[in-house]
């Protein structure tokens, strides 16, 4: 049962990592994105299991740190 959560998990996250690679420039590659985003985005997340973090604040938290870990931000000019 598990492994099939993970499962599902990993092919709806390298959609999202597909599409952003798709409209935006990253600042690692795409399988390291697909990384990044598993370790964070863990359903059992310990900032709201354990640290008492509500799900918006965890949400919000997982948003900025992905877009500063994994977009390149820098501006071409």
């Amino acid at each position: 049962m598990l492994g099939t959560d993970h499962d599902r998990r990993h092919v709806g996250q390298t959609a999202f990592v597909t599409l952003i690679t798709k409209r935006a420039s990253l600042r690692v590659t795409a399988e390291e994105a697909l990384d990044t985003y598993w370790s964070l985005a863990s359903p059992d997340s310990l900032l709201v299991r354990t640290r008492g973090w509500s799900p918006d604040r965890y949400e919000a938290w997982l948003a900025d740190s992905l877009a500063r870990l994994v977009l390149d931000t820098t501006e071409v000019d």
